[in-house]
């Protein structure tokens, strides 16, 4: 897995954390999901197929 720095404003690294508070994830895996789904989303990357159990393991929206 490759790193990468992305510099925040203070109130984008805030509201970040929040976030990632709220869904219950380090703040580094928020955005890394976040860029993920970003990219999806412009048609980037295909999506990623959950197996049923992680599915299952997934929290609800």
């Amino acid at each position: 897995m490759a790193k990468l720095t992305i510099p925040l404003e203070g109130k984008e690294q805030e509201a970040l954390s929040i976030l990632a508070q709220m869904e219950k994830r380090d703040v580094r895996m928020q955005a890394a999901l976040m860029l993920r789904q970003s990219l999806e989303k412009l048609g980037l990357l295909q999506p990623i197929r959950l197996t049923e159990n992680e599915a299952r393991n997934e929290p609800s929206r």
